[in-house]
Parts: structure tokens; sequence; C-alpha cells
């Protein structure tokens, strides 16, 4: 169950009740002035697979650009007399929840970029004394799941800027891993550990990473374990090319960027897949368009994948 609080310019009160309450009996509302206009502020309660059916009722009512609002809040349960008492959904998030969640893991907050740094560190710590204990706990750290689930998300929303956003967060994330792994390396020595899949088996763990993560980003269970099984693909090989950097190794790093880039592809494809499958779709005619257009990323993806296969086996 979620809790929606709807604000919409008062002229439109009758008609936005009317979309309510086909969908739920817990309405309540109270009249607000926002902007120096008079709004009507709903809060109702709804199943949580209904909020993208009610939502497009409510922007077809033609309102104007800035006088409807939706929020969508958390809802453990709701009790009524009579009525068997409903409680937290454990399907998957509605499409304008994922959208909103895949918008604030765009981006990262200075702890995560913090974490980012460390897991590169500690990696490098892992992979140069043979310490699988401390090589898991850099994969622990890195934060890598929300930009590229963001990434998947926004390309299957048909979101350019997000994807943008998503895809430098990533870039980023990915860069600080190498640069902080460099200076351990150079330190303690070459690494010991080999970590690297190639061919089948490397698709095989990345897409089942990649589908995990996914579907943990788009459902209420916690996140960390898929992340953590996400920053297998990613932390073990990008710290191998600083590895290789720190060594003057230039067929170790070629050998690396080749799985990582394939481990990238693999995530963001079966990502995609998964958010396909869900029901995951744009939430307007314009993004639609655009979800097109973006598409085609995804058929490039899936025929560099294969070159990428291919060329390793």
């Amino acid at each position: 169950m979620r809790q929606l609080q709807i604000d919409i310019i008062s002229d439109f009160e009758d008609e936005a009740r009317e979309v309510l309450e086909d969908y739920s009996s817990d309405i309540s509302s109270s009249e607000i002035e926002k902007n120096e206009e008079d709004f009507v502020d709903f809060s109702v309660t709804v199943d949580q697979k209904k909020i993208d059916e009610i939502s497009e009722e409510l922007k077809d009512l033609e309102v104007k650009s800035g006088d409807l609002s939706i929020r969508v809040l958390e809802q453990e349960s709701l009790i009524e007399k009579g009525v068997k008492t409903r409680g937290p959904s454990a399907g998957t998030l509605s499409s304008q929840e994922v959208y909103s969640k895949a918008q604030q893991a765009s981006t990262f907050n200075y702890a995560q970029w913090g974490m980012t740094a460390l897991s590169g560190a500690l990696a490098g710590i892992g992979l140069a004394t043979d310490n699988i204990i401390v090589l898991l706990g850099a994969i622990l750290l890195a934060p890598v799941l929300h930009p590229l689930a963001a990434l998947a998300v926004s390309i299957r929303m048909g979101d350019r800027k997000l994807a943008l956003k998503s895809s430098s967060t990533s870039f980023k994330s990915i860069l600080s891993i190498f640069l902080f792994s460099i200076p351990v390396f150079l330190i303690l020595g070459e690494a010991q550990l080999d970590v690297l899949l190639q061919g089948f088996e490397l698709i095989v763990l990345s897409s089942i990473v990649g589908g995990a993560a996914m579907l943990t980003f788009i459902s209420e269970y916690r996140e960390e374990m898929a992340g953590a099984a996400l920053a297998v693909a990613i932390v073990p090989p990008t710290a191998i090319i600083g590895n290789s950097v720190a060594s003057l190794d230039p067929l170790q790093i070629l050998q690396a960027s080749q799985v990582l880039l394939a481990n990238i592809l693999t995530v963001l494809i079966s990502g995609y897949m998964i958010l396909a499958v869900s029901g995951a779709k744009p939430l307007t005619e314009y993004k639609l368009k655009d979800a097109k257009r973006l598409n085609v990323l995804v058929l490039l993806m899936i025929v560099l994948l294969l070159a990428l296969t291919l060329y390793t086996l």
C-alpha cells in the first residue's frame, strides 16, 4: 500500500475526486493555497500497483503545468473495520517510483564518493596481498549499483538528461576505483589473485548479478546484497586495470579493460530486460519517443558485447 499526496488546482477538485474514488475509499482532502492560488490537497491510500494508472488519469485532466503535483509516501499498512488489513506490497515499484528512485541514484553524495575511493584502495590491498577477505570488503563497500541501475532506467524510461547524468557518475566512480588502487600496487607490489573471467562464464556471471541488482532496485527488498553482487563484476577488474598501469603491463590493461567493458554492457542489458519484463515504461508520450531512440543503444550494446565475447574466446 502507498499513500499519495495530491495537490491540484481547485477548479479540478470534483474531477480529481471522481478519479480517486475509483481506486480507493480512504480519501481525505483539505483546501490550501499555493502560489497565491486555491488548491485542494488530497490524501489517499491506494494499491501500489495502481499508482501509474492514477497518475495517468490525473494528468489526462489537462491541468496546466504546475497545477498538479503527486507525491508518493511510505505506507506500512491500512487497517479498516470489516476489511482485511492490507500491508506493504512485496511486488515491484510503480514506474513513477522507479523513475524517482533512479533520479536520486544518478548522483553521489560526498559519503558515496568516499566509499568508492576507499573501495578502490581496499581492492588493491586485497589483490596485492592475496587476501580474499579484504577484496570482499572492497566489493561490499562500493556503491556502484546506483548509477548503473539509474542508467538502465533512463534508457528504458526515455530520459536523455538522466542517462547523461548517470553515465557520468558511473564513469567517475569506476575512475575513482581505478585511481585509488594504483598507489596501493605501487607500494605493495603486483596483484596476486587471478580474478578475471572471460568468455561465456563472464557473460553468465554479469547477467545474473545485473538482473539481481535491478530486481532489488525496482522492488522493496534491501539492495545491499545485490549491490555487492554487482560490485563483483565492477570492482575487481577495475582494480586489475590499476595494477596493470602500476606494473606497466599493456597486455593486461587490454585484457582487464575488455572484461570490465563486457561486465558493464551485460549488467546494463540484463537490467534493461528486467525493467521491460516488469512493465516499467516511459511516463509521457514525449519520453516514449526518446525511449525509442535510446533503445538503439541497447542494440549497439548487444552487438558490442557479442563482439567482445567472440574476441576473447
